[in-house]
């Protein structure tokens, strides 16, 4: 999405958004864009989104309207850059539904093996007792799928050794 210096979301890939403040509008500045038409003549309504957690330095967790089930809500990883050369922002949502799905599917504490560390901070050798279930696999591989997704390099693991 791209936010313009009002707040106002001026290109969005969500047709219903487009228009919407991400922040309040006073009755000031709607006349002031009613007069300009600077939005097509529309008066700009708030789009109903909540923040819901931080993500660290330019990321936060937000509930915005769900686009393809009216009335629900839906869970994004929110990031934002501006762009400074127009006074706008783009703002990238990402859905996190997928992110829950991966975790759903991690290999549990007695089908893992490898080494682990106890809270003395001794290593010992871990062999998986139980056979992985269905489609479960080991962090290191979830782990290494989430960073390719997310465009880092490096992850590029074959094997857990």
């Amino acid at each position: 999405m791209v936010i313009d210096r009002n707040g106002v979301i001026v290109i969005s890939t969500v047709a219903a958004w487009k228009f919407t403040a991400l922040r309040p509008i006073t009755a000031q500045q709607q006349r002031e864009i009613q007069a300009s038409r600077q939005y097509a003549g529309r008066n700009v309504e708030p789009l109903q989104y909540r923040r819901i957690g931080d993500w660290g330095a330019g990321a936060w967790l937000g509930r915005f309207p769900d686009p393809r089930r009216p009335g629900h809500t839906t869970r994004y990883l929110v990031m934002s850059r501006p762009a400074p050369q127009a006074g706008d922002s783009i703002m990238v949502l990402l859905d996190v539904a997928g992110a829950r799905r991966q975790r759903e599917v991690a290999l549990g504490w007695g089908e893992k093996d490898g080494t682990v560390t106890n809270s003395e901070h001794r290593i010992s050798r871990q062999r998986a007792f139980l056979p992985a279930p269905g489609e479960a696999r080991p962090d290191w591989q979830i782990i290494c799928d989430v960073a390719r997704r997310m465009g880092y390099a490096g992850f590029g693991f074959a094997s857990q050794h």
